[in-house]
């Protein structure tokens, strides 16, 4: 669907026409762009500033490129200039106030920093009361992020604003260093998302993902994140120690109900495998059904820690796995 399609949308919704619609999809659509590959955002701006869908519960939004324009200064008077639409329409206080579960994921979407910026703002003005599940596209170098946006999601985090999450997942974004993935850990592991089942986190920078990781770690270990059915982190090179931190406190009894896990990640040697075997190991993730793990250990290669993990899955201490469920693939 095209903005002309679009537009005939709106116009039932602005004529009361689902009063009680609570399930919008508008997935893998080109929604701003027009016949002549022109951008016409005026439809999509106008369905995000509707008051006709006050019982919404369900907006997927995913596979649309929507949210990757700037929001930056140039206005008269130095006011903010929005290019597009801002992301921060989805999110304006009482405008969606059942919505509980929101997908922006998947390629080709993107969500600038400071769409970032004005998207968690807006929560943390009380603009997301409802929020159960939210998932956030990345954003790439080219698109030149900056860290403002991360720090908006972690105030939104830390301040409570997001406190019904029960799932949260986040695409790769170039603007999570690893100072912002620390924070973000750290927000989400103190209490602050208690109900979270589902957490799916990606970090490709190389500027120090171990913090975020220690600190993910500790909040597991002190039951911060006890509702956890589904874990998921990809990274890129990351230090053993702290991978082997994680792989110990999954295994502390923190995460009694978790049943999905995937772990992807690169170090130098097996360190990191050998404490996710000591976690497993342990016998206190009887829950588990499935477990995915892509290792790559670098020019020194597995050695203890692999041969420990592969006996740990034959054992049986590792839950109670269906016959395709587990896989370990090591580079």
């Amino acid at each position: 669907m095209r903005p002309g399609g679009l537009k005939h949308l709106v116009s039932a919704v602005n004529a009361e026409a689902v009063p009680h619609l609570r399930v919008l999809i508008l997935k893998e659509n080109l929604l701003t762009t027009a016949r002549a590959e022109e951008e016409d955002y005026s439809p999509l701006t106008d369905l995000l500033s509707t008051s006709g869908l006050r019982e919404l519960e369900e907006f997927d939004l995913s596979r649309n490129r929507l949210f990757d324009r700037e929001i930056g200064g140039g206005g008269e008077g130095g006011e903010a200039e929005v290019v597009g639409v801002s992301a921060a329409a989805v999110a304006v206080p009482g405008r969606f106030p059942k919505l509980r579960r929101l997908d922006l994921w998947e390629h080709p979407s993107e969500m600038s920093s400071s769409q970032l910026v004005a998207f968690a703002t807006a929560v943390a003005a009380g603009g997301a009361p409802s929020l159960q599940e939210l998932t956030l596209p990345g954003v790439t170098i080219f698109s030149n992020p900056d860290a403002q946006g991360v720090v908006a999601l972690v105030n939104a985090l830390s301040g409570g604003h997001l406190s019904q999450l029960k799932s949260f997942k986040v695409d790769q974004r170039d603007d999570i260093t690893g100072e912002a993935f620390m924070n973000i850990c750290r927000s989400l592991a103190t209490g602050q998302a208690s109900l979270l089942q589902t957490l799916d986190l990606k970090m490709w920078d190389e500027e120090n993902p171990e913090e975020g990781l220690r600190a993910l770690a500790e909040g597991i270990c002190t039951r911060g994140l006890t509702a956890l059915t589904s874990f998921s982190f990809q990274g890129f090179i990351i230090s053993g120690g702290a991978m082997s931190t994680l792989g110990l406190a999954l295994g502390s009894g923190g995460c009694p109900c978790l049943q999905n896990l995937i772990l992807s990640w690169e170090e130098e040697g097996d360190e990191g495998v050998g404490g996710l075997a000591e976690g497993l190991g342990g016998g206190r993730l009887s829950s588990l059904r499935d477990l995915s793990l892509e290792v790559g250990c670098g020019e020194k290669g597995g050695g203890e820690g692999s041969v420990a993990l592969g006996e740990v899955l034959s054992t049986g201490k590792v839950g109670a796995f269906p016959s395709d469920g587990k896989s370990f693939v090591a580079q």
